[in-house]
């Protein structure tokens, strides 16, 4: 709630600031730079509302009923500070990132990739043992959401959870014989 109200007050400035100076036919130089911050603010607080609503969704649904949210450091300039991440694992109290387990800084560091994905989507994706610090449970779910993601774009996993293996469509692995390095692949259909 309270990171919607900071969005709608910089879209209500920004508005105001623009409108003003496009009557006043801006000439200087600092106006234009003014100006162009202010959509510059605008459009990354927009997008960031966008993050934050898709995040408490995703999370929500990777940690079986978890809430994550994020809020400005500092208020009055979202670009001076950075971000502080809070997170409330499911029958847990709220905690920032950092005090956090790795299964649950795993939950959302992927949380945050995937709502990064559907907001401002990426051909491709290297997820590099992303499920090391994971349970059973937990790296199912996982294999179930790149699954659906990929979908939508390339996704490269290494992994040696037969969970994530198992939602693939091709998997690829080196060996070594006789002293040389072999990659084979087979397509997931044959397994």
């Amino acid at each position: 709630a309270r990171l919607k109200s900071i969005c709608l007050n910089y879209l209500v400035f920004s508005e105001k600031i623009c409108s003003k100076k496009n009557l006043i036919k801006k000439r200087s130089f600092d106006n234009h730079n003014e100006c162009f911050r202010t959509y510059r603010v605008s459009d990354f607080v927009q997008t960031l509302f966008l993050l934050s609503e898709t995040l408490k969704i995703t999370y929500s649904s990777i940690s079986f009923g978890g809430v994550m949210e994020f809020d400005f450091l500092d208020q009055t300039d979202p670009y001076s500070q950075g971000l502080l991440m809070s997170v409330r694992p499911p029958e847990k109290t709220w905690r920032s990132i950092t005090s956090l387990s790795g299964g649950e800084k795993t939950l959302s560091s992927l949380a945050l990739i995937f709502s990064l994905q559907i907001v401002k989507p990426t051909l491709l994706y290297l997820l590099d043992e992303i499920d090391a610090a994971l349970d059973f449970k937990n790296v199912s779910q996982i294999a179930s959401h790149i699954y659906f993601y990929s979908l939508f774009s390339q996704i490269l996993v290494i992994s040696l959870r037969n969970s994530i293996l198992s939602e693939s469509d091709c998997l690829f692995g080196l060996i070594k014989i006789f002293g040389e390095t072999k990659v084979i692949s087979i397509k997931n259909s044959t397994l």
